[in-house]
C-alpha cells in the first residue's frame, strides 16, 4: 500500500510537469485526502471497480495502477479522464456521468452472483444531483454491491456547494447503508496549479 506521502509526492511531480509546459490539458490535483482514502482503498479488493470523478490519480494509484503507467496518461492530457479498464478503473470529467454506470456494473455483479464491490466515488455537488440520488436510492432498494464515496471539499469548481443549494448542510440520505463520507480541504485550485502557462 501507498503511503502518504508517495501521493503527496506524485501530486507535486504532477505539477511541476504541468509548471515546465509537459502537460498541454487541464490537470485536476488533489491533496488533504490521503489518509480518508488510504483508509478506504485498504478494504477494496483487486477485483472491485473503482468509478471516480476527474480529480482521479490518488484513486488510480491506491487501486494499484503503476505510476509510470498513469503519468503517461496524464502527460498524454488525460488527467480529467483517466480510464483503465483492464484495473477496473474508470473516471469522467461529466459530473453525475458515472452514477448509472455504478448502478449498471452493481445489477450485472448481483445477477451473475459475484463477489466484487463497486466503489463510486462523487464530490459533495454531485452527491446533491438527481442522478445521484436516484443511482444511490436504486442501488440501496436492490440492495446492488456499490459503496458510495462522498468527497466534500465543500465546492463545485469554484462555487460553494451548500450556498448553491441554499442549505447548511448536505441533502443526501444518510442512512444509505452503504455511504461513506469525510470532508477534506484541497490545497490546490480546482484546475491547474494557480499559475497560468502559456503555451
Amino acid at each position: 500500500m501507498l503511503t502518504k506521502q508517495d501521493l503527496i509526492d506524485f501530486e507535486e511531480d504532477i505539477k511541476q510537469c504541468y509548471l515546465n509546459k509537459q502537460i498541454k490539458a487541464p490537470i485536476h490535483l488533489r491533496s488533504g485526502c490521503e489518509d480518508a482514502l488510504i483508509d478506504i482503498f485498504s478494504e477494496v479488493e483487486k477485483e472491485d471497480y473503482i468509478l471516480c470523478s476527474w480529480a482521479s490519480h490518488h484513486h488510480a494509484l491506491l487501486k494499484g495502477i503503476p505510476k509510470e503507467k498513469i503519468k503517461k496518461r496524464i502527460l498524454d492530457g488525460l488527467s480529467i479522464s483517466l480510464c483503465f479498464p483492464e484495473h477496473k478503473f474508470f473516471s469522467s470529467g461529466i459530473v453525475g456521468n458515472l452514477a448509472g454506470v455504478a448502478v449498471g456494473i452493481g445489477m450485472a455483479i448481483k445477477k451473475k452472483a459475484g463477489t466484487e464491490q463497486v466503489w463510486a466515488f462523487i464530490g459533495d455537488m454531485t452527491a446533491m444531483t438527481g442522478i445521484a440520488h436516484e443511482a444511490m436510492q436504486y442501488s440501496k432498494n436492490f440492495n446492488l454491491p456499490v459503496n458510495w464515496i462522498v468527497e466534500d471539499n465543500d465546492v463545485s469548481v469554484l462555487s460553494d456547494t451548500k450556498k448553491s443549494w441554499n442549505c447548511d448542510k448536505l441533502q443526501i440520505d444518510w442512512r444509505h447503508p452503504k455511504l461513506i463520507y469525510y470532508h477534506y480541504k484541497n490545497g490546490y485550485n480546482h484546475s491547474g496549479v494557480g499559475t497560468k502557462v502559456a503555451f
